[in-house]
């Protein structure tokens, strides 16, 4: 039997990881209330804007402007802040996903960190998919067990995520009979008051 080389250290060093933070309120937000208004907003601009979605409508940016959603916005400011001190919220628009619809691949250029929060959803409305952001491992073959498969969340109403803006993301395509409604957002990092 051999011996091991007691001279050799080994480790494996995990590099690179990329979180994505996950936020779930136990009140209801006024979900039904906030539904409305996002439906009313799509009401009062039927065009919407086309950025990554397919089909379904985007509102243009200023979503937070809102009166509506004064409250929480104030609430996913405070969890950004949980992330960096230095973040703050820049644009929001909401989403409206009717059955069929969906969002291709895409990032946020030019922010730090990106968000989506669910008013209405269900198991079958799209899933949000996030995909490994090393392009160039997964262009050269790389090693499978260190390249990541697509990572799919489900929505579920009243839930956060945040991550950050470069990593690539698309909503599969809502295979539900309901809309599927969603807030989306950006922030940026600030440089600390010098006072």
């Amino acid at each position: 039997m051999k011996k091991p080389n007691p001279g050799v250290k080994r480790r494996t060093m995990g590099f690179f990881s990329t979180p994505i933070w996950r936020v779930e309120w136990s009140d209801n937000l006024q979900l039904p209330d906030l539904e409305s208004t996002v439906l009313r907003m799509m009401k009062d601009a039927p065009n919407g804007v086309v950025v990554s979605n397919c089909g379904g409508w985007q509102s243009p940016p200023g979503v937070f402007d809102q009166p509506e959603f004064k409250a929480l916005h104030a609430r996913i400011q405070k969890e950004v802040t949980r992330i960096n001190p230095r973040l703050k919220m820049t644009r929001g628009w909401a989403n409206v996903n009717p059955p069929g619809t969906r969002n291709i691949v895409h990032i946020h250029p030019a922010c730090a960190l990106s968000g989506v929060f669910y008013i209405a959803a269900n198991e079958k409305s799209g899933d949000i998919v996030f995909n490994d952001p090393r392009d160039v491992a997964i262009a050269v073959g790389g090693l499978p067990n260190f390249v990541s498969r697509p990572v799919p969340l489900k929505p579920k109403p009243g839930m956060l995520l945040l991550f950050p803006s470069w990593l690539p993301h698309e909503v599969v395509e809502n295979q539900s009979d309901t809309q599927r409604i969603s807030l989306a957002f950006n922030a940026r990092l600030y440089a600390p008051d010098l006072d």
